[in-house]
């Protein structure tokens, strides 16, 4: 049987990070089924420079920066599965989180990550669970990944063992129980971006690079009504 791989990846740059000795207990409970391969990305294990707002990335489809998150970014190409885990700091998500999603932000335009489903999951000491799913949540959807729920740990209230294996539990169960790759808010994203870039031939047009408007311009996209048809073509291109 081949096992599908599922990739944590945890916002913190904290060595010690309580958030990834968490997401641990639910990498060993979800390995134990026997079905899934499971790694854990602490961010603060791979020196990421800052997005430094040039543009180049939506120009060529190219980062500028020359670094470690290159790796990151093939271990998501190459997983079915992502968690995105993120302690909470004052109320939102930590500075290595929001950096993570500034390197990604050309892929959002063009849904990189189209057909993974995931999960987002907030660990605080009390408060900004909601804040800071919301966050995950929103951005996930944005890079294409159909988000199929919210957990949270609240170190006041939760028990460690009990948490972990509820929330191992529920990964494996909506994973199992999953139809298709899209959602309301995939669907809504990608009309958006389709009917935004499509028809437009420069950056005058649009003000926006050349690499998304030749992306939303290739004959395959314009002929695809729905996300979950977009997510189908492109399975198929991947498997080429």
């Amino acid at each position: 049987m081949i096992m599908k791989k599922i990739l944590i990846v945890v916002g913190s740059n904290n060595k010690c990070s309580k958030t990834k000795k968490f997401m641990e207990n639910i990498k060993k409970n979800i390995e134990n089924t026997n079905k899934y391969i499971v790694e854990i990305i602490l961010l603060g294990d791979y020196k990421i420079e800052f997005c430094k707002g040039c543009g180049k990335c939506f120009s060529t489809g190219e980062c500028s920066i020359v670094d470690e998150f290159i790796f990151i970014k093939e271990k998501m190409i190459s997983s079915e599965f992502i968690i995105l885990a993120s302690p909470v700091y004052l109320n939102s998500i930590t500075g290595a989180m929001k950096n993570f999603f500034d390197r990604l932000a050309y892929w959002n335009h063009l849904m990189m990550m189209s057909g993974k489903l995931g999960f987002v999951l907030s660990f605080t000491g009390l408060t900004g669970i909601e804040e800071t799913n919301y966050f995950l949540r929103i951005r996930s959807s944005e890079l294409g990944i159909k988000v199929l729920d919210s957990f949270y740990f609240i170190e006041k209230i939760d028990d460690i063992d009990y948490k972990s294996h509820l929330i191992s539990k529920k990964v494996i169960e909506s994973i199992e129980c999953n139809y298709g790759h899209s959602n309301y808010n995939l669907e809504e994203n990608f009309n958006y971006y389709k009917e935004f870039y499509c028809n437009k031939t420069t950056v005058e047009d649009l003000g926006h690079s050349d690499n998304e408007i030749k992306f939303w311009n290739q004959d395959w996209i314009k002929k695809v009504n729905s996300y979950q048809e977009f997510v189908m073509e492109i399975n198929k291109l991947r498997r080429k």
